[in-house]
């Protein structure tokens, strides 16, 4: 049974997750529009439209299913290039040419490839007056930018809401005032009560260097041997190269204490507080690298991800925690995130956090995912345009960018692809629900 917490995580998740779709169609819409390409369509969600407005040449609206969406731009492919092979008639392949001078009653018994189909029908919506505002007519380097805006968006949003996370919020870390106190006796390693910090405080019997030098929960390490401290893991680099005695600084209520304590085997018998801080920039860098280089890692070996997620399904072996997961995975963490109780040391801003953070690795996963040289994704007409480019480079033409000049890239010959590989997508998609389903990732809380 989902409780109301874990039900208000998982639409929140969704809100999140149709914003930073939404944000990245625009990325794909406004230079579209502003390099004059016809944009009929921009749409939000997949499925059922619930609701929707037209604004100049453009309907605006929102679908049922919140897993995607879509900003239609007219004339993606264009026509074929010459001598392009289009279709089949008599047992023998047929060029655009060769069609042209067929009779109109053979003509109807072509059978073309999914390529010219899909040349026709991308054509086919563009009026006439205006085919001059076609995609495939744009330059290489507006295509690239129109392409490139919606991952590009999604990278932006990532280090967006990793910055409100780790700024704004805040990060739990290690500080330098002393939590608890660590006894050892008998060689039992332990907490120490409060009754017992009261026996032993400031006796050279007591169980721990702290203990003996009088350092008391609360108290706020200001210096180590002369030295300012301002972070744990330079006082515990400090302490673990002291050998012999040392003087400690300290603030206990408002007031500043100098005590004698001498560490045994590098240690000194405390426990660190945990508190919440502002980022800094080198930890802000760390963790969009890690980000980075971890969605890149996955995608780089996504098949061998794949099997790793999926194999405990039919091995019945525990599933790793680092699996890769579906969007129903992701959701499912965010309704642990909100359903944990305060007692799980998960209070409200570590909850909001930890929920931007997922949003900041989803918007990661989104940028580079996209970024995959493979139809239907940005990347697979990223990839047409930069072959363009390059072959403009190498055939020295400044022609304009149509299927007459030698620069020509006919992406529609990519349409077969296209569908295998979407084909590949869904049942993936579908692989990994059924496992986050039936074995979900464990959470803490």
């Amino acid at each position: 049974m989902i409780n109301l917490g874990a039900l208000i995580g998982i639409l929140l998740l969704l809100v999140g997750l149709l914003f930073s779709i939404a944000l990245h169609e625009i990325g794909h819409l406004l230079p579209a529009k502003k390099f004059g390409c016809l944009v009929p369509r921009y749409m939000v969600g997949l499925g059922k439209t619930l609701f929707s407005f037209k604004r100049g040449e453009t309907e605006y609206g929102l679908k049922l299913l919140p897993l995607g969406g879509y900003c239609k731009i007219l004339g993606m492919y264009g026509p074929a290039a010459k001598n392009t092979k289009i279709g089949r008639f008599d047992k023998r392949k047929l060029t655009s040419e060769e069609y042209a001078l067929l009779p109109p009653e053979e003509q109807e018994q072509v059978k073309f490839t999914l390529a010219q189909e899909a040349r026709w029908t991308s054509l086919g919506e563009i009026p006439t007056e205006q085919a001059s505002r076609a995609f495939y007519l744009l330059s290489v380097p507006k295509k690239l930018v129109v392409m490139l805006g919606g991952p590009v968006m999604n990278l932006l949003l990532a280090v967006v809401f990793s910055a409100v996370a780790m700024f704004g919020i805040g990060i739990t870390q290690a500080s330098t005032t002393v939590g608890e106190l660590v006894c050892t006796q008998a060689g039992n390693v332990k907490l120490c009560s409060p009754q017992e910090i009261e026996q032993y405080s400031g006796q050279k019997d007591a169980p721990s260097a702290a203990l003996k030098a009088g350092l008391e929960p609360g108290d706020k390490i200001l210096s180590w041997a002369g030295q300012p401290v301002d972070s744990w893991e330079q006082l515990t680099k400090l302490i673990g190269q002291t050998s012999g005695q040392a003087e400690v600084g300290i603030e206990r209520d408002g007031k500043h204490l100098d005590l004698q304590v001498q560490p045994v085997d590098g240690k000194l018998g405390i426990v660190t507080h945990l508190e919440r801080r502002s980022a800094s920039l080198s930890q802000f860098g760390d963790q969009l690298w890690y980000l980075g280089s971890g969605t890149f890692k996955v995608i780089f070996t996504l098949p061998a991800a794949l099997y790793h997620s999926v194999e405990p399904l039919f091995t019945g072996s525990p599933r790793p925690q680092n699996s890769i997961m579906s969007i129903w995975g992701v959701g499912k963490i965010a309704g642990d995130i909100a359903a944990a109780p305060s007692s799980a040391g998960v209070d409200l801003p570590a909850k909001i956090g930890a929920f931007l953070m997922l949003l900041a690795s989803l918007n990661m996963a989104l940028f580079m995912f996209n970024l995959i040289p493979l139809p239907p994704l940005d990347g697979g007409h990223i990839a047409g345009a930069l072959w363009q480019g390059l072959k403009r480079v190498f055939k020295r033409t400044k022609q304009p960018y149509g299927p007459l000049s030698p620069a020509y890239v006919d992406t529609a010959k990519a349409v077969a692809l296209t569908y295998g590989v979407a084909t590949v997508l869904i049942a993936m998609s579908a692989l990994l629900i059924l496992v986050d389903i039936l074995m979900p990732v464990k959470t803490p809380f």
